[in-house]
């Protein structure tokens, strides 16, 4: 989770560009492709990483799939007052963090980061609705790619593999994922 504070950044997520400016909230996931583009001097972004072992168990409900829909809308822009309860949000949160000596300390952090993600659903609900964004066929397929990279790449390092996964040749896969993405299957 991230929140611009000042500054600006341009940045790049799943082939797509933003731009990060103040007050502009972002939310990146394992199987997004990221980099920085630019920025500024004065950038400055606050962050909060989550891993998804912390949060398994959180009663999260069918509701927050369809409207927390971050892989076509992974940035946003949000009034000042929103922006500031969210670093609220994550000041307390790193404060509680820091209590190490607390013995309900994990509970605790996963309370206040349950109430957090239900706060970024809200946000994005509101402001999601109407917004889409058009997938082509190489970047579902470079999507999939992904995926299923990111749940083999411990075991399967072939390009063979994830082709016949894909139903498609080698050759189609690299030259899409080289397409959309400007890296080769193997980068």
């Amino acid at each position: 989770l991230g929140l611009c504070i000042k500054g600006n950044a341009k940045i790049k997520i799943n082939f797509n560009e933003y731009e990060l400016k103040p007050n502009t909230i972002f939310i990146l996931i394992p199987s997004q492709v990221v980099y920085l583009i630019e920025n500024s001097n004065d950038f400055l972004i606050e962050s909060l990483y989550i891993s998804f072992d912390f949060i398994i168990g959180l009663p999260i409900s069918q509701d927050f799939n369809s409207a927390f829909n971050v892989k076509k809308h992974p940035c946003m822009s949000v009034p000042g007052d929103t922006m500031q309860n969210l670093l609220e949000y994550c000041t307390f949160i790193i404060k509680q963090y820091n209590r190490s000596k607390q013995p309900y300390r994990d509970s605790i952090i996963k309370g206040l980061i349950f109430a957090l993600i239900v706060e970024f659903t809200a946000i994005y609900k509101n402001n999601t609705a109407d917004r889409t964004l058009a997938t082509t066929r190489q970047e579902e397929l470079t999507n999939n790619f992904l995926k299923l990279l990111i749940d083999n790449h411990q075991k399967e390092r072939s390009v063979a593999f994830y082709a016949d996964k894909l139903c498609v040749t080698r050759k189609h896969l690299s030259s899409t994922v080289k397409q959309v993405t400007g890296r080769t299957v193997m980068d």
